[in-house]
């Protein structure tokens, strides 16, 4: 999802915000003044959003969050938040080359060559075939190349977020949120010349609807990017829009 699907998205849900109203039963306020969360998120792939260029990465990571509540009027609430990622699994396309070159003239025994890569971009599997010239030989060149996908462990933790909540005292309230932090992996990411340390930044809207005043289930779309700041050999950087999913408590 490019970054217009998020500024679709804000748009829907402070529209969503402003017209349902709070069911009558619910006593106010529904603010917490500590809120825990247990999430997943999940993102299908990446493109070149904002800054990162690789692409055709997925993210997928389990995590827990708190939130402590700053600030608080009727209109909204602002919440200092952290998340941490103990598991989190990001996959790359890896590229399989093989190339095998005849000599044609003068005639000659065939080499074959095999590579590995984790390419920036997609990956794309095909053939090639050329005859190559050269003033004192020619050579027949075939290439063949396939597709697969390594998956990568990482940790990560962002200790730097803030949250906005709209509407408090209503089941439904719709939400900002953006944190910073960092991740850790057991290979470089996502090229083989990046860095295992990354660093991570995130920014997103959603909603949050209350099934009592105490627990509640957040909803989220929110740009992700992960960059190692030029501390490596190559610095692609990642861009992907992560869905994610909470269940929260607290009070």
């Amino acid at each position: 999802m490019k970054l217009s699907g998020l500024v679709g998205f804000v748009s829907l849900f402070f529209c969503l915000g402003s017209s349902i109203h709070a069911q009558n039963s619910e006593s106010r306020p529904i603010s917490r003044l500590n809120t825990f969360g247990i999430y997943v998120e999940y993102s299908n792939d990446s493109s070149h959003m904002v800054m990162g260029r690789a692409e055709n990465r997925k993210l997928v990571a389990l995590g827990g969050s708190y939130a402590l509540r700053l600030w608080r009027s009727h209109v909204g609430d602002l919440r200092y938040i952290m998340e941490a990622r103990p598991v989190l699994m990001e996959s790359d396309p890896v590229s399989h080359s093989t190339v095998t070159v005849t000599p044609i003239a003068p005639p000659g025994p065939s080499s074959t060559s095999v590579s590995q890569m984790e390419p920036s971009t997609a990956c794309h599997p095909g053939t090639f075939h050329e005859t190559v010239q050269f003033p004192a030989e020619s050579l027949d060149v075939s290439a063949t190349v396939t597709c697969d996908r390594r998956w990568v462990f990482a940790q990560g933790f962002s200790p730097v977020g803030f949250q906005y909540g709209f509407r408090p005292g209503h089941r439904f309230q719709p939400l900002l949120t953006s944190t910073a932090g960092y991740i850790f992996s057991t290979t470089p990411i996502p090229v083989a010349n990046a860095g295992s340390f990354n660093f991570t930044f995130d920014m997103g809207a959603g909603f949050e609807w209350f099934r009592t005043k105490s627990q509640s289930i957040q909803f989220e779309y929110r740009y992700h990017h992960i960059s190692n700041h030029f501390t490596a050999d190559e610095n692609p950087g990642i861009d992907n829009g992560v869905f994610k999913v909470t269940y929260a408590f607290g009070r």
